[in-house]
């Protein structure tokens, strides 16, 4: 019997041991995207407030919001996301809750 794409003939997803920081703007989530559909654990890291993506055209209902793009719903599915402050003092990280589980900070 033959495996499918997605899973090893062990029926575990190929990527499954590897964790992924996705550091790309919007041109690049697809990559996170991919890899997140083959079993890696991505974990995008936006900048405050979310990345310029949330913000773009069309929206869920077409009411706007930064949780309601549908391209960034679609790319960034399966992802975590972490919002992190490279240029601020003091703490760097802030997790951020939505759509994707947060990771511990």
């Amino acid at each position: 019997m033959g495996c499918r794409l997605r899973r090893t003939c062990h029926d575990r997803p190929v990527l499954s041991p590897y964790r992924v920081l996705d550091l790309t703007d919007d041109r690049g989530h697809f990559a996170g995207f991919i890899l997140a559909m083959l079993g890696a654990e991505v974990i995008a890291v936006e900048p405050p407030g979310g990345g310029a993506a949330r913000l773009r055209a069309p929206f869920l209902h077409h009411e706007p919001g930064p949780d309601r793009s549908l391209s960034h719903l679609a790319y960034n599915r399966g992802k975590r996301s972490i919002e992190l402050d490279y240029w601020h003092e003091g703490p760097i990280a802030r997790c951020s809750c939505g759509w994707w589980p947060a990771p511990t900070c």
